[in-house]
């Protein structure tokens, strides 16, 4: 907040693909995908973004956790592996862990949810008693007008 620089962060998932990406075309035709700040990290090197995806006219829908390091660069793109669900909502980061993601999952009509956490590295952890936690503060009107971030090629 400090530079007011406006910084892009490209995450990558199964559903749609990334129009910014370096390589090959981009299939921008059937699917839909909003990334959106959640929360930083306690120590406010890593931001957490909820993507969510979804197919048009399919119940395939699903969020992403993207988790971006400040210092590095890297993109991380996170969502449960190994459980049976088909939509997952990423909540926050684990209360439990704060270095992991918080999801709740289920199959579409299920009104049984799962809790799990996700690593960095894309492992999968049963989060029972687990609650969303949220650092930083809340800011309003931090840029006056319109915000454009884009790639060149």
């Amino acid at each position: 907040m400090q530079t007011r620089e406006l910084r892009t962060v490209s995450p990558t998932s199964p559903l749609a693909n990334n129009p910014f990406a370096e390589t090959g075309e981009p299939n921008l035709s059937g699917s839909i995908a909003i990334a959106i700040p959640i929360a930083w990290s306690e120590a406010s090197d890593r931001l957490l973004c909820r993507e969510f995806e979804s197919r048009f006219a399919a119940s395939h829908a699903s969020d992403y956790a993207v988790v971006w390091e400040q210092f590095s660069g890297n993109v991380y793109t996170l969502s449960p592996r190994y459980l049976d669900y088909t939509n997952a909502v990423l909540l926050g980061w684990s209360s439990q862990h704060p270095d992991r993601a918080l999801f709740r999952c289920c199959n579409l009509g299920d009104p049984d949810w799962q809790y799990c956490t996700v690593d960095l590295q894309g492992q999968t952890y049963l989060a029972d008693a687990d609650q969303p936690l949220a650092f930083g503060q809340v800011r309003t009107h931090l840029w006056a007008g319109p915000q454009v971030g884009s790639r060149t090629r």
